[in-house]
């Protein structure tokens, strides 16, 4: 995997910052999912934050008033090949 691809999956912390193992090789595995698939990455973002954030954010975004584990925005515009999304 080329370093300049791996830079394009970022993990960003809302939350005091924990520690995961091996996100490289994290970052590998889904930059190969996505060659499988054929589809090139431009940026992922992970963003970990709270419950709350999430609470609010579901309901400006999607206007639902419960709590969930993740909600994703893809950012590529619908005729482009590009993945762009933040998690």
């Amino acid at each position: 995997m080329d370093k300049y691809e791996i830079h394009k999956i970022k993990f960003h912390f809302l939350i005091k910052p924990f520690h995961f193992n091996n996100r490289t090789s994290l970052k590998n595995f889904l930059l190969n999912s996505f060659k499988d698939k054929k589809k090139k990455v431009e940026a992922i973002n992970y963003i970990f934050c709270t419950d709350d954030d999430l609470l609010r954010l579901n309901i400006s975004f999607l206007k639902r008033e419960t709590y969930t584990d993740i909600i994703t925005f893809e950012l590529s515009p619908k005729s482009q090949p590009l993945l762009s999304e933040d998690v």
